[in-house]
Order: structure tokens, then C-alpha cells, then sequence
């Protein structure tokens, strides 16, 4: 610990500090000393912690009334931290990154309001359902930028078109898309561009328990249903992928049962870019 009374009178060098109370007078340019924040004991700078606002914080300090964001590694207050439910993990996270993992991971459930199903009787849709199996310990920020990659591809006017229903340790993301629209261009973008997205990201080792729902009139029942055995055969080939079906007077769907067969990405985006 340093006495004020021994400091030098030149000021520090550090440029321009902007909260110059907090910075004092150095013993050479290399050796830079600082006032603890919390407590105002005197310090060198290694034995330090930065804070916001350029605020520097002892060890000591920092173990009694601070704590480190799991997500974005800003040291906060213990008293602002959050509890973030994460796949089977609890994490403290920052009030920033707490509303960000809130308002991005959404629970899927029966009740899920979907955008256009069923707005109208002539709409066919398509929705995939997967985990993405991640290279196993990411940290968080090569975790997070994941996250923010696939929800900036999937997100239409504000309006996210898929939900992240599970994460396990950073290491499995769920993904369930809304029900979309195959007479718009706008379903293949999103498809498209995701698959391509997770076809080159190397962080994304494969997707597992696949499950593809397609549901039409039922004029169009041959159509799609080809369709669906040329993407199950091209995804599956050494597998037997089934393919259910349901169907009344006016309306038709298929799902193949749920596959828990390791599905490659590459063949995925082949897949995506051929036949959707």
C-alpha cells in the first residue's frame, strides 16, 4: 500500500483521465497507482480491477461488493446481479444481458402463439424443429455471438420467427421456427440463410432430433408430400426417416417422427439450397 504523502507531485500519465479524483501521481510512467474506489486505499494498478466509469476497485473490494457478468465480463455491484435461468444452469448476469437471454430464450409450449397459422384456410406452411449441437466449451461471449447470428437472420420487422427453447451449458441450442408461409419467398430466406449461416460457422458441430411439420390443401397433398420424402431421403439417407400424416376434407399434414440420428450440417444447407 502506498502513502499519499510519499507520491511524487507530477501527475499520472495516464491521458486524460476522466475522473481525475480517482487517479494519482505515479512513481514513473510505467508504475501507475490508483485510489480504491470503494474503500480509497492506495494501490498499483496490477493489483486492480476496472470498474464502469473508469472506476478502479481493489481485490479485496471487489470479493466483498462485486461480482463479474457471466455474459459480457463487465465487473457490477452484487447488488444488481440477476439470476438468469440458462438450459440447466443459473448464471449471474448483468441487468443488460439478463433482459437480452429473457426477451431471446422463449419456453415453446402448447399454447405458442404462431404469427400466420391459420389465418387463412389457403395458407401452406412449413416449420423445423432441431438442436443445434454446439463445439463443447464455448465460453459465453463465442456462445452469445451465436445466439445474436442466428437471431439477427431470423428476425423479420422486429418480429422473431423462431423460438430458442433450450440450452444446455452452452453447448445445445433447441430451435423451433413459427409456422411459415411456403407461398412467400420469405420462408426460404430465413431457411436458407440459416442453413447457410450454421453450414460455415465452426462453432456449430451438427443438428440432432430433427422434425419437420408441413401442413397444405389438400389439392396439394402429392406435392408437398413428395417434397417431404425428397428432403427426409436427402437429410437421412443411410436412416429410415417415417413420414406421418394427417388429414381431413380440406387440409393435410406431415410430420416425420422425431430423429434422433446426427444430422450434418452440410447436408442440411445442401438440402435447404435444392429443395426448398
Amino acid at each position: 500500500m502506498i502513502n499519499l504523502k510519499e507520491q511524487k507531485s507530477m501527475p499520472c500519465c495516464e491521458t486524460s483521465p476522466s475522473n481525475k479524483e480517482d487517479y494519482l501521481t505515479c512513481e514513473d510512467e510505467y508504475n501507475h497507482f490508483y485510489k480504491c474506489h470503494e474503500c480509497g486505499e492506495i494501490f498499483p494498478i496490477d493489483d486492480m480491477i476496472s470498474i464502469q466509469n473508469n472506476h478502479k476497485i481493489c481485490y479485496n473490494c471487489y470479493e466483498s461488493f462485486y461480482t463479474t457478468c457471466e455474459i459480457c465480463g463487465d465487473v457490477i455491484p452484487v447488488a444488481t446481479i440477476n439470476n438468469v435461468a440458462f438450459g440447466s444452469e443459473t448464471i449471474d448476469a448483468c441487468e443488460d444481458c439478463a433482459l437480452h437471454l429473457r426477451t431471446i430464450f422463449k419456453e415453446k409450449t402448447d399454447t405458442i402463439t404462431l404469427l400466420h397459422h391459420h389465418n387463412s384456410f389457403s395458407t401452406d406452411f412449413i416449420q423445423f424443429d432441431f438442436n443445434i449441437i454446439l463445439r463443447e466449451h464455448l465460453d459465453s461471449n463465442e456462445f452469445l455471438n451465436i445466439i445474436n447470428n442466428i437471431n439477427a437472420i431470423c428476425t423479420i420487422h422486429d418480429t422473431p420467427l423462431f423460438y430458442l427453447k433450450k440450452v444446455d451449458t452452452f453447448h445445445i441450442i433447441g430451435l423451433t421456427t413459427h409456422f411459415l408461409d411456403l407461398n412467400t419467398s420469405l420462408y426460404k430466406k430465413i431457411i436458407t440463410d440459416f442453413a447457410t449461416y450454421i453450414a460455415f460457422e465452426p462453432n456449430v458441430l451438427y443438428l440432432e432430433s430433427f422434425h419437420l411439420r408441413i401442413e397444405c390443401e389438400q389439392k396439394k397433398k402429392e406435392i408437398y408430400q413428395q417434397m417431404m420424402h425428397t428432403i427426409l431421403i436427402r437429410l437421412f439417407p443411410n436412416s429410415f426417416a417415417s413420414l406421418n400424416l394427417t388429414e381431413n376434407e380440406d387440409r393435410v399434414e406431415f410430420n416425420n417422427s422425431t430423429s434422433t440420428i446426427a444430422l450434418n450440417k452440410a447436408d442440411f444447407y445442401r438440402t435447404c439450397m435444392q429443395y426448398l
